[in-house]
């Protein structure tokens, strides 16, 4: 996972980390929140933000068995089955930080 910020005069930063498979929306938007935090510097104009992922693979992930997360994966294919049913903004996540236009807030 890459963030990337590139400043007003062009000079740009980069910050990248590699986290374990993962499905979940939580762990991937904290992760970049975090990489964000590391190269943003709030006294310079930013002319662009970009996010990376790489390393994606398809099928199902492993559970962990130290950690119960039973409830959190049914949370999430219960909010993807809603918004393939119904469109993106049908449902949010009460902690999410983003509105029905899909702006971080």
């Amino acid at each position: 996972m890459t963030v990337k910020v590139r400043y007003h005069d062009f000079v740009t930063k980069t910050q990248q980390v590699q986290i374990g498979l993962t499905d979940n929306d939580r762990t991937i938007i904290d992760t970049v929140k975090s990489l964000f935090q590391s190269v943003y510097s709030q006294n310079c104009k930013v002319r662009l933000i970009g996010v990376r992922l790489s390393g994606l693979t398809h099928g199902n992930a492993q559970p962990n068995l130290f950690v119960n997360e039973e409830k959190d994966v049914q949370l999430h294919q219960s909010v993807d089955k809603i918004r393939n049913k119904y469109g993106w903004k049908a449902i949010a996540l009460a902690d999410s930080k983003v509105n029905f236009r899909g702006i971080v807030e």
